[in-house]
C-alpha cells in the first residue's frame, strides 16, 4: 500500500474517531447537567438530615420532648441513620459526577488532536482524485473506494473493541459485588446463629466493601452506556444505589432484624445477578458484531490484494 493511500485510511479512521468523540461528548454533557443537579439535591437532603441529628445531639426542645415520652433512643437511631444514608447517597452521586466531568476533558483532549482531519482528508481525497482521472484507471479508482470502506470498517472496529472493554470492566465488578454480598451472606448466617462481635464485624466489613464496589459498578455502567454511542446496541443498564446502601442490622440488635438483613443482602444479589446478566447480553452482541466487522474488513483487504494483482 503507498503512502497516499495509507493516509487517507488513517485520516478517514480519524473522522470517524471525532463524529464518535462528538456524540459521545453530547451524552456526557447531558450526563453531566443531570449529574450536578443531582448531586446538589442530595447535598441539601445530606445538610438536612445532619441538622435534625444534631438538633437530638444538642439535647434541645425536640430532643427533651422525645426523652421525656422515651423515645430518644429510637429518634436519634433512625436519626443518624437517614444521615448516614444521605451521606452515602451524596458521595456515591459525587464521585459519579467526577467520573463524568473526567471523561469529558479525557474526549475533549482527544478531539483537540484530531481538529483539521476532516479539512486534510478532504485535500488528499481531491489530490488523488485527481490522478485517478489523470491515469483514467479503473483500478486506482476500485482501490480508492475499497480504502474507504475499510477504514469505515477499522472506526467501527475500534468503536466496538471500546465498548466490549467498557462492559467488561462492568462485568467484573459485578462479580466484586456478588462476592462481598455473598460473604456478607455467610457472616451473616454465623451471625443468626450466635457467632458474636467477630460475625457482625465481617458482616459489616463485607456491606462496607460491596457499597464501595457498587458505587464504581455504577460509574462502569455509566461509561458502558456512553461507550454504547452510535452502536446499534442499547441497554438500560442502571443501577440504583440508594438499594445498596448499608444495611437495617447495623442501627438494631436482635435476631429479627438480622433476619431481614439476610433477605435484603439475597435481594441484592439477585439483582446484581440481573445487573450481571443483562451486561454480558450486550458483550455477546457487541462480539458478535465484532466477529462481523473483522471478517468483513479481512475480505475487503483480501479484494484489494486481487486488484493489485490483477
Amino acid at each position: 500500500m503507498d503512502v497516499d493511500r495509507e493516509q487517507l485510511q488513517k485520516l478517514r479512521e480519524q473522522i470517524g474517531r471525532k463524529a464518535h468523540l462528538e456524540s459521545m461528548l453530547d451524552n456526557l454533557y447531558v450526563q453531566e447537567k443531570e449529574q450536578k443537579e443531582k448531586v446538589e439535591e442530595l447535598r441539601q437532603e445530606k445538610e438536612d438530615e445532619q441538622k435534625d441529628v444534631d438538633r437530638l445531639e444538642d439535647r434541645g426542645l425536640t430532643a427533651l420532648f422525645y426523652s421525656l415520652i422515651g423515645k430518644i433512643d429510637e429518634k436519634m437511631t433512625k436519626e443518624q441513620k437517614e444521615a448516614y444514608a444521605a451521606s452515602v447517597k451524596y458521595e456515591a452521586a459525587s464521585q459519579e459526577l467526577k467520573a463524568i466531568q473526567y471523561h469529558i476533558d479525557t474526549y475533549v483532549k482527544e478531539l483537540d488532536y484530531l481538529k483539521g482531519c476532516e479539512e486534510t482528508y478532504n485535500e488528499l481525497l481531491k489530490s488523488r482524485e485527481t490522478e485517478i482521472r489523470s491515469k483514467n484507471s479503473d483500478k486506482a479508482d476500485r482501490l480508492l473506494h475499497l480504502d474507504e470502506q475499510i477504514s469505515a470498517c477499522s472506526s467501527r472496529i475500534k468503536e466496538l473493541q471500546e465498548a466490549i472493554s467498557a462492559g467488561q470492566k462492568a462485568a467484573f465488578t459485578t462479580d466484586c459485588v456478588l462476592g462481598k454480598l455473598d460473604s456478607a451472606e455467610a457472616w451473616g448466617t454465623w451471625d443468626i446463629l450466635g457467632g458474636g462481635l467477630l460475625s457482625t464485624a465481617a458482616k459489616h466489613g463485607n456491606l462496607d466493601d460491596a457499597q464501595s464496589y457498587i458505587t464504581e459498578l455504577q460509574m462502569d455502567l455509566r461509561h458502558f452506556n456512553t461507550e454504547l454511542t452510535d452502536i446499534s446496541v442499547q441497554a438500560d443498564v442502571h443501577v440504583n444505589t440508594d438499594d445498596f446502601l448499608r444495611f437495617a442490622d447495623y442501627f438494631f440488635d436482635g435476631i429479627f432484624a438480622d433476619l431481614a438483613v439476610q433477605k435484603r443482602i439475597k435481594q441484592s444479589k439477585e439483582q446484581v445477578q440481573t445487573v450481571k446478566t443483562e451486561i454480558e447480553s450486550v458483550l455477546e452482541e457487541l462480539e458478535r458484531m465484532l466477529d462481523d466487522e473483522q471478517h468483513l474488513k479481512e475480505t475487503l483487504q483480501s479484494e484489494i490484494e486481487d486488484v493489485l494483482v490483477e
